[in-house]
């Protein structure tokens, strides 16, 4: 369900998540947090949009070539917000860490929406229901049932 993610995750560390068009400077003051947490003493992990390994050379490959369609794009987005989620933002979070998102679902729900992607069966909608943060979520066990 989508209202997973306006609820608390259950873990020790915080989630910050910064959204914003691009050029806004998100990436940068992103940055000043962390370094100003760290120095605090806090153990910080910073976590981008598109940059999970699984996708971003296709992305960025599909965009040079604009070959890309909608719900392309929207699959990719959806397969990069759930490696991210399972693998750099929950592990961190278990940790006790303070997780800092560049990005985060919205952003995927925001570009869909643009590109005429949208409604519950759109592949970022479908990612998160099947990456809400909860404590039976894990890399070995999907949360996720289809409604297919």
């Amino acid at each position: 369900m989508l209202n997973n993610l306006t609820q608390p995750h259950e873990y020790p560390g915080k989630l910050f998540v910064v959204e914003g068009i691009d050029g806004s400077g998100k990436t940068t003051q992103l940055a000043l947090l962390a370094k100003w947490l760290s120095a605090a003493g806090h153990r910080v992990f910073v976590t981008e949009w598109n940059s999970s390994a699984l996708v971003k050379a296709a992305t960025k490959s599909g965009k040079k070539k604009n070959s890309l369609t909608p719900m392309t794009f929207s699959l990719l987005h959806a397969t990069d917000f759930a490696d991210r989620l399972l693998y750099k933002i929950i592990p961190p979070l278990k940790a006790g860490m303070i997780v800092l998102a560049d990005r985060y679902a919205y952003t995927a729900f925001a570009r869909d929406a643009t590109r005429g992607s949208t409604g519950s069966g759109s592949a970022s909608c479908t990612a998160s229901r099947c990456g809400r943060i909860s404590r039976s979520t894990s890399a070995s066990r999907s949360t996720c049932r289809s409604n297919a």
